[in-house]
């Protein structure tokens, strides 16, 4: 073989080959904490993961849309913890703290809270889960141009009971905040 080939054809000056990685052992992804073990099968973690993915969204589109006790139904059985100051069980009291902080714009908030980098971690047995995702919501309002308001970060429990998902706890960890003066009641801009 030429000084200047390799076993794939001629070396060319400043490419790289693909190396055959046929064979080395696959990675598994990494998880959370703890080794939860794999008593479920893969279609139903897969059906599990999207259930619950889907119930991340529909939570965003049902805020968005001004729909506060749709939004408390979906917490009915889950604590919601929105900052070290409030905490709240049962959809009632969710209803009540919605109704109370944020703005509606003709029965709207005028946001759009998009998810993303959503993970999912199903527990072995298939009954519980959790996940972490992040959230940035963007806002506009009459007199209020098109902006980012905040930024944070989702962190939830879930329960599978009769083979429906439901939220078991939300923890909302704000990484940042906007101009806020058209979304919460008493907020400077």
């Amino acid at each position: 073989m030429p000084s200047n080939a390799t076993a794939t054809g001629p070396r060319v000056a400043g490419t790289v080959r693909p190396r055959d990685v046929s064979s080395l052992p696959r990675a598994r992804p990494a998880r959370w904490t703890g080794c939860m073990t794999d008593q479920i099968s893969r279609e139903d973690r897969r059906v599990a993961e999207s259930d619950i993915a889907r119930l991340v969204h529909t939570y965003c589109h049902r805020l968005d849309a001004g729909d506060f006790d749709a939004v408390a139904a979906m917490f009915e059985h889950a604590t919601w913890q929105l900052s070290s100051e409030i905490v709240t069980t049962g959809s009632a009291e969710k209803t009540a703290v919605l109704q109370e902080a944020m703005m509606l714009h003709d029965g709207k908030p005028g946001t759009r809270h998009m998810v993303s980098n959503l993970v999912v971690d199903v527990a072995g047995d298939g009954q519980t889960a959790r996940s972490l995702s992040y959230v940035l919501t963007s806002q506009v309002a009459p007199g209020f141009p098109l902006q980012l308001i905040s930024q944070a970060r989702y962190e939830d429990t879930f329960s599978n009971r009769n083979g429906q998902w439901r939220f078991a706890s939300r923890v909302v960890h704000s990484d940042g905040v906007g101009d806020m003066s058209h979304h919460q009641k008493g907020a400077a801009g």
